[in-house]
């Protein structure tokens, strides 16, 4: 069985969820605090990725008129011959 790590948005999630949720318990306030502490739940469970496939990012790339270098269409000049035109794929 896989062991399970939050990752950075949980973890964003989880610490504020866990001190104002406890604070609020401590605190007397057992309404506010379940309530905090089962929205903070269901974020987590939101921003869990395992399962969910990942996007499809098209990639464009370009290459120069002059030597070939591929490249990508937004830089300025080829890298290996300092041409500015690029051919788009």
């Amino acid at each position: 069985m896989a062991k399970w790590r939050p990752n950075q948005k949980q973890w964003l999630v989880i610490w504020p969820a866990v001190l104002i949720g406890g604070l609020s318990l401590l605190a007397g306030m057992v309404l506010v605090g379940i309530a905090v502490l089962l929205i903070g739940a269901g974020l987590v469970w939101r921003f869990d990725s395992r399962g969910r496939r990942p996007e499809n990012i098209v990639v464009k790339s370009a290459t120069c008129k002059h030597c070939g270098q591929v490249g990508e269409p937004h830089w300025a000049k080829c890298p290996r011959c300092g041409a500015e035109d690029w051919k788009a794929h």
